[in-house]
């Protein structure tokens, strides 16, 4: 039984039996008119190569999916495969595998995809493929192409189409597909074909004439299809930016004729040319800043050469900008350090290069701060001096400076200049001032000044009485002037008071003055001696101290009370003064020995016999009577002396003048009063005598730098028949002391001057009250 086919298959069924005779084809070397049929019986295939005959069964073509099928290495042209991923029947055409007929339940999607080149010259042939032909289920495609594009030379049916004697004409034109199935036909694809013609266009432009030394842009100007490409010359030292770009540049402009080539895919333009011309540029400016380096706060001044420029433009550092030709930027800071540079134009509008000029600023060093000095003078206070050196210090010094010191009126001396400590010598009196400037190794400064007032000479002055100073010469003086003066002597008591306060310098101490040749930083032990203490009813006065308690005055005497009938002892008694005390000063030491001036003490205060006169002792010489004494001379000083102290004062009664104490020496102390009692005649004559009805009491010699103490003598007044006591005053401090009276003053103590003084004055009897010592330098 023969195979038969419908009316919808045959088409299909032709084309496998075509398939067919290659199976055949393999038989042919073991049998020839094969019968093929369901009842196995032999019967005669006439002229067919295979005779097949069934009722019920099928033939069945070689089945595998689409991969395998692609997957067959060297497939024979004519082999029909049934893809069954794509339900296809497929013969291979010899390249390719081609759809015979497949089973549809839908036209085929998606629509075709057109590839190739869309873009093309005129004259050409183009190939256009359906890229997706694998995968839409079509077993034919329709082409369409736009009439005046080309011609469809072949594969129409198929999935590749050739085009040839593509138009002369430049434009657009389309090409349209669509894929067929036995179910129907996808929608209908659409593809735009550009035409283009050769690469052509105007001539190129360029953006000149430019200035020398600036750039110029040239300019292709192509028509046709793109994309062009650009190949551009100029004149020999040109330097483009590119060759191959539409719009390049020159930097800088060489004048000339520069060409173009622009080609595309159809072709090139041919050489095209653009001349390029230039309008002379300004040199480049000198650019320089007058006064560099600076300092922060100058001014900077810039300048620009040449003169007469159109315009002037500068640019640098902090936002600096000016049209000035030589512009100044005052009250500089750090910031504006840096590169400035000057741009000038000509009446062209061209532009020169860039002058530039480095500008430096350098930091001031901060203003130098706390000048001063810990400096004190001798007595505690600030006093300066002519010849004094004073140290002068910064408080703040950082790291890095270095300061200057100039001055009025002195001299700068050490340790020298780049110190933040520095000695200043004062040459002249006034209100002077001394300028510290601060700087840095770039020479930018800052400065302060401080004022100090130089005195011509300066004192100091010490008259606490007892108390021991120190005076330590100031650094630069070599020579002070020393005054120093002894104390005062005590005043004498008589009938429960003071007669008279001694108001003559009798008892005064005495002054020395004198230039004494030192160095700074020597120290002056300063002593002030005291006044003598007055006598009392109860006990002679004590003498003053003086020195360093070495040179004190001695005591005054308190004799036995005046035996008068019917008058109290208290009203009748008798004291005399104590010596004052010395002062001096002592350099080395505080010793005797380290005395190198001294002003001695005055003797004390004595009283003479009762109804005599007022406080006499050491008074000045007077000559009186009264009714029991036809005459009677009482004097002598008794005061601080020079080298010697002055003898005290006495009672002269009939040429008795044993009764006061010797001044002391530079040798030797003073000697004292003996001790002398008298009898006195009704006449009122004084006769001579050491001892009587009345007997005295011996004074003390000085000893050492300290007074002798006073004694007292004994009269007997034959006239009244009664015993009177006069009372002798202590001896002054000095150098040596004064020795006590015994009846009589005591002596003054002995001044003195001694090593390194010069310009000596001793003034006796010239200090009243305590003593003082005053130190000028």
């Amino acid at each position: 039984m023969k195979i038969r086919f419908t009316y919808k298959t045959i088409k299909g069924t032709a084309r496998i039996l075509f398939s067919i005779l290659f199976v055949i084809a393999c038989f042919t070397s073991y049998s020839q008119n094969v019968v093929i049929n369901e009842q196995g019986v032999s019967t005669s295939p006439g002229k067919a190569v295979l005779d097949l005959s069934a009722s019920n069964l099928g033939f069945l073509l070689p089945n595998m999916t689409d991969a395998k099928m692609k997957a067959i290495s060297s497939p024979a042209t004519s082999l029909i495969v049934f893809d069954s991923t794509l339900q296809c029947y497929y013969i291979y055409s010899g390249s390719t595998w081609q759809a015979m007929w497949c089973f549809c339940n839908a036209p085929p999607t998606p629509s075709p995809t057109i590839a190739g080149t869309f873009t093309v010259c005129s004259a050409s042939s183009q190939t256009y493929t359906v890229s997706n032909s694998g995968t839409i289920n079509a077993t034919s495609y329709t082409w369409a192409v736009q009439g005046t594009l080309g011609t469809l030379a072949s594969g129409q049916g198929t999935s590749s189409i050739t085009i040839t004697g593509i138009t002369a004409t430049p434009g657009t034109y389309t090409i349209t597909v669509k894929a067929n199935n036995s179910c129907g036909a996808s929608s209908i694809t659409t593809q735009n074909i550009t035409v283009g013609g050769t690469a052509a266009g105007a001539a190129p432009t360029n953006s000149g004439p430019v200035c020398t030394g600036a750039s110029v842009t040239l300019s292709a100007n192509p028509t046709g299809t793109a994309p062009f490409t650009y190949s551009w010359t100029g004149p020999g030292g040109a330097t483009f930016s590119s060759t191959t770009a539409q719009n390049p540049t020159v930097n800088p402009v060489v004048a000339g004729v520069y060409s173009v080539v622009v080609t595309n895919a159809c072709g090139n333009s041919g050489t095209k040319t653009t001349t390029v011309s230039t309008v002379a540029s300004p040199g480049t400016p000198t650019a320089s800043a007058t006064g560099n380096p600076y300092c922060v706060g100058s001014t900077i001044t810039l300048s620009a050469l040449p003169n007469g420029a159109t315009t002037y433009s500068w640019t640098g550092p902090n936002g600096f900008t000016s049209s000035s030709q030589n512009p100044n930027i005052a009250g500089s800071v750090i910031a504006d350090a840096g590169t400035y540079s000057v741009v000038v134009t000509n009446a062209s509008g061209c532009s020169s290069p860039a002058g530039v000029v480095t500008v430096t600023v350098n930091p001031v060093p901060a203003t130098p701060s706390g000048i001063g000095t810990n400096y004190a003078d001798p007595c505690g206070g600030t006093k300066v001096a002519v010849g004094q050196v004073i140290t002068y210090t910064i408080t703040t010094a950082p790291v890095g400076v270095t300061y200057t010191w100039t001055t009025t009126g002195g001299t700068v001396t050490a340790p020298g200049t780049g110190s933040s400590t520095q000695n200043i010598t004062w040459t002249s009196a006034g209100t002077q001032t001394i300028t510290v400037t601060a700087s840095y190794t770039t020479g930018c400064t800052s400065s302060a000044t401080y004022t100090q007032v130089v005195l011509a000479t300066a004192t100091c002055t010490y008259n606490t009485c007892g108390h021991a100073s120190s005076y330590t010469v100031p650094t630069g003086i070599t020579t002070v002037t020393l005054t120093v003066s002894g104390a005062e002597g005590g005043e004498a008591w008589w009938e429960g008071h003071i007669p008279v306060a001694q108001t003559s310098p009798n008892t005064y101490g005495a002054t020395t003055t004198c230039n004494y040749t030192t160095v700074g930083g020597t120290v002056l032990n300063v002593y002030v001696g005291c006044v003598g203490n007055n006598g009392s009813g109860s006990a002679g006065g004590a003498g003053g101290v003086g020195g360093n308690s070495d040179e004190s005055g001695g005591a005054g005497a308190f004799p036995p009370s005046n035996s008068y009938a019917g008058v109290s002892a208290a009203l009748n008694q008798t004291a005399a003064g104590g010596g004052g005390g010395a002062s001096d000063i002592r350099v080395g030491g505080t010793a005797l020995a380290n005395r190198i001036v001294v002003g001695g003490g005055g003797g004390g205060d004595f009283w003479a016999w009762s109804e005599c006169c007022s406080s006499c002792g050491g008074g000045v010489v007077s000559t009186f009577a009264d009714d029991y004494f036809p005459t009677l001379t009482i004097g002598g000083t008794g005061c601080g002396g020079n080298s010697t102290g002055a003898n005290g004062g006495y009672n002269y009664c009939s040429g008795l003048a044993n009764e006061y104490g010797h001044g002391g020496t530079t040798a030797a102390a003073g000697a004292g009063a003996p001790a002398s009692g008298i009898n006195i005649a009704s006449n009122g004559s004084c006769p001579n005598a050491s001892s009587g009805t009345c007997p005295g009491s011996a004074a003390s010699a000085g000893s050492s730098g300290n007074g002798g103490n006073g004694g007292y003598q004994g009269a007997y007044l034959a006239y009244y028949g009664v015993c009177e006591y006069s009372a002798g005053s202590g001896g002054g401090g000095g150098y040596f002391g004064g020795g006590g009276g015994a009846g009589g003053g005591g002596g003054g103590g002995a001044s003195y001057a001694g090593a390194g003084t010069s310009s000596v004055t001793y003034t006796q009897c010239s200090n009243s009250g305590n003593g003082s010592v005053t130190i000028t330098w």
